[in-house]
């Protein structure tokens, strides 16, 4: 819509809309030697979407993130033009390629790669994804290990962060948490080391009790092998008994041979 005064306003903004505008300037005059144009402004107009998560930030497949194992964390955003995506922990900014971070992180490595959903799409929105790949999610190296159950390394938080800059726009920014869902590894409590030993008198019985700590001890399994076999598949079947316990933060596993 054109205004009296030589405005012109864009409504219902479209990409296609994107382009060099030129205002001519004219001298209107009954005379033809005097009319003509006397200056010429161009103006260009950018067209861009704020960026927006549509999906995540989350772990990949929405699976649970396993302590010690490789994680991978995800995270899609559209806009345009194409966002640039980053990741922060704890509100602290992640280097991939900073040993220090990922040792913060009570990880061994950091990995991340960002790329166009659907290959080098061009037309608005994009959408772009990043993905964070985390090995030895809090794992060998850190405060879990030695430590008693009910101390374990705090879950992070971690934050996508969408950035969209445009020249002469002030930067569009946003952001989304979340954490994850983390199933630590059971650790072998080292108080119950004596009774990794037992004697049996021939003829007689024996009992062995196996303990390991954890936040979750629903998540624990414990089982006896003998030569890479589970009790009860190497000739001992029917002479064994097994007994499971759990507590807050524990789990045990009694085995009587008899």
């Amino acid at each position: 819509d054109s205004g009296s005064n030589g405005d012109i306003l864009l409504a219902r903004v479209r990409p296609s809309d994107a382009g060099a505008y030129a205002c001519k300037g004219e001298l209107q005059s009954t005379s033809n030697s005097v009319g003509g144009s006397i200056d010429v402004s161009v103006v260009e107009v950018r067209v861009y979407q704020p960026p927006m998560i549509v999906r995540g930030p989350s772990t990949v497949d929405n699976s649970k993130a396993l302590q010690g194992r490789t994680v991978e964390f995800q995270c899609l955003v559209e806009g345009f033009p194409a966002p640039q995506i980053y990741w922060l922990v704890d509100n602290r900014s992640i280097d991939a390629n900073d040993p220090d971070t990922a040792a913060w992180l009570g990880a061994r490595r950091l990995w991340s790669r960002q790329e166009a959903e659907g290959g080098s799409n061009t037309s608005p929105p994009i959408r772009m994804r990043s993905l964070l790949k985390v090995l030895d999610f809090m794992g060998g190296e850190g405060e879990a290990e030695g430590m008693p159950s009910d101390r374990w390394r705090q879950v992070p938080t971690f934050t996508c962060e969408a950035v969209l800059s445009v020249p002469g726009v002030a930067i569009e920014t946003t952001r989304k948490s979340f954490e994850p869902t983390v199933v630590y590894k059971p650790q072998m409590s080292p108080s119950w080391q004596q009774d990794l030993f037992a004697t049996g008198v021939l003829g007689g019985s024996a009992s062995m009790v196996c303990r390991a700590d954890g936040p979750d001890p629903s998540e624990i399994q414990l089982r006896f092998m003998r030569d890479s076999l589970a009790v009860g598949n190497n000739g001992l079947s029917g002479r064994v008994t097994l007994t499971e316990e759990r507590g807050p933060t524990f789990a045990r596993l009694t085995m009587n041979l008899v």
